[in-house]
């Protein structure tokens, strides 16, 4: 062993690798078929991404507590696309579930249904969830699948997005479904609730009808009007008590004499200028108005013309009977008499009765005041719920036109035909940078293990004896021949059988690698010659 070996520099190493150059590029060349090889073998890895996208407006309103928009959906998203449901519902609609063990019923057996959650957890360790764009009316995600199997590879997150665009846009329907219908109840149940609140002021209403609750007014000018009224059928009273007076005056003088006939009709004039003077002043017109002075300067003139005129002159049919139209005016006077004091009753028991309300105003007017503002409350109410449910009817209208949210996807997962991994670099890398690793390394730790010196400065430097001498080996004609055998045709014949192998699984990992479909059907038409190859070396090592 060399004993010096921990005090080599970098250039020595290369002198040993040097030295050993053969045993290095046999160790890398080695390697290098190895390591093409066992990635012949090994289980490739394909990927696909299947991105979709959701465009659509956010209506905001009150719906009960459900949740309406997308934006709420989003949190279920993982689970829709990468859950275990979700996952085994695909590969059913796949029809992936038939290769897996039932029993007679159709359902899994133990064994089937613990292949199919191994198969599902390996899926759900290859899917990947990312969004490209995330914004509040805008969202680009994709879903990326990765494994062994290039047909499950492509078709697997088309059918996890188709599924989830479909539960969603079922899911917003049935949400939004749900939410008109709440606000169609909390509708019906306001109206019904103001209907009886509207019934119930009606029969307050009825209750005291000469109250007007909501106008505080309402009673102070109808005592007003009723005084008004009691003051004008008092002037009507008296005038036709005047009236009547006057009549029985000339009845009873009639008795005695003929009654004057300009004397009656000035009766008549005076009469008619009261009744007229008596509707100018109930119509609201002062003493001080043209109308009421020029009325009262004739009732004064005719009162002095009537002072002026005899009652009678003489006549012969004295002491005759009173006239039937005399005393037709005498009774109607008396019945106009009869209904002024009825009306005249009426309206004073009106004057009491107002004056009463009028006493008990505040406490019936509150109540009233509490009705009427329920009234509005609710009223108020089941406008905004009915704003609500205009604007839910119009995003579920455009939620199954597809005009709301539209999900849709951008690009589907194509068929894959190349592996993701391994990557052609990451082969060579590996045999390459690898063969040369471990040849280095092989040499140098042959070199360490050896037992002999590698030069005479080496052996004196060790022995500290001086070198007199190297004798070379010593050869016979056989080994003559077998060095140069083993030298100019053994070496090369393994140097290009090593090559060869080496170049062909090079070849067989870029062709499965970048030609998987070609490498497929090579490598199907290779097997039979490759299995009887293999049976006819397994003869010839059973017959020696």
């Amino acid at each position: 062993m060399n004993a010096n070996s921990s005090q080599l520099g970098f250039a020595d190493y290369v002198a040993i690798v040097w030295k050993r150059r053969s045993t290095a590029m046999l160790a890398a060349g080695l390697f290098a078929c190895a390591t093409f090889i066992a990635f012949n073998f090994v289980p490739r890895r394909y990927s696909a991404t299947c991105t979709f996208e959701r465009q659509g407006n956010i209506i905001s309103a009150r719906t009960g507590g459900l949740p309406e928009s997308f934006a709420n959906l989003k949190g279920l998203m993982g689970y829709h696309l990468t859950g275990e449901e979700a996952i085994i519902q695909a590969l059913d609609d796949l029809g992936c579930l038939a290769r897996f063990d039932r029993d007679v019923t159709g359902q899994l057996t133990p064994d089937g249904s613990a292949r199919l959650s191994r198969t599902v957890a390996d899926i759900r360790e290859g899917l990947h969830l990312s969004w490209i764009i995330q914004q509040a009316d805008r969202d680009r995600v994709a879903l990326r699948l990765t494994s062994t199997d290039p047909a499950l590879t492509s078709a697997l997150p088309n059918r996890l997005v188709h599924n989830y665009i479909a539960v969603t846009r079922d899911k917003l329907v049935e949400q939004l479904t749900s939410s008109a219908t709440y606000l169609q109840q909390r509708i019906d149940e306001a109206q019904v609730e103001a209907d009886a609140l509207r019934e119930q002021r009606f029969n307050f209403l009825k209750a005291h009808p000469d109250m007007m609750p909501g106008n505080p007014q309402f009673l102070t000018l109808q005592i007003e009007r009723t005084i008004a009224e009691i003051e004008d059928v008092d002037r009507q009273r008296k005038a036709a008590q005047t009236r009547l007076s006057i009549l029985e005056s000339l009845e009873a003088d009639s008795r005695n004499g003929r009654v004057n006939p300009e004397y009656v009709a000035a009766a008549e004039t005076i009469r008619g200028l009261e009744a007229e003077l008596d509707k100018q002043q109930t119509s609201g017109k002062t003493g001080r108005h043209p109308a009421v002075i020029g009325l009262q300067q004739q009732l004064a003139e005719a009162r002095a013309q009537l002072a002026a005129l005899p009652r009678h002159i003489a006549d012969d049919a004295a002491d005759s009977p009173p006239s039937a139209l005399a005393m037709l005016r005498i009774e109607d006077v008396r019945m106009e008499l009869e209904r002024l004091d009825l009306a005249a009753s009426r309206k004073r028991e009106a004057l009491e009765r107002y004056t009463v309300a009028e006493a008990n105003f505040l406490p019936v007017a509150r109540e009233y005041q509490q009705l009427t503002e329920q009234i509005a409350r609710i009223e108020k109410e089941q406008g905004l719920w009915q704003t609500n449910l205009s604007s839910v009817q119009m995003a579920l209208a455009a939620e199954r036109n597809g005009t709301r949210t539209q999900l849709e996807v951008v690009r589907a997962a194509a068929p894959v035909f190349r592996p993701s991994w391994p990557a052609l670099w990451h082969v060579f890398t590996l045999a390459l940078g690898g063969g040369a690793s471990f040849a280095i390394a092989l040499v140098i730790v042959m070199n360490h293990l050896a037992r002999g010196f590698g030069s005479a400065e080496e052996a004196r430097g060790e022995l500290g004896l001086p070198v007199l001498g190297v004798v070379g080996p010593i050869l016979t004609p056989a080994a003559r021949r077998l060095r140069a055998i083993r030298r100019y045709v053994l070496a090369p014949a393994t140097a290009a059988l090593l090559l060869a192998v080496t170049v062909l699984a090079a070849a067989g990992v870029v062709m499965a690698t970048r030609y998987p479909g070609r490498y497929a059907q090579m490598i199907e038409h290779m097997a039979p010659s490759a299995r009887a190859l293999w049976q006819g070396v397994q003869s010839l090592l059973g017959a020696m």
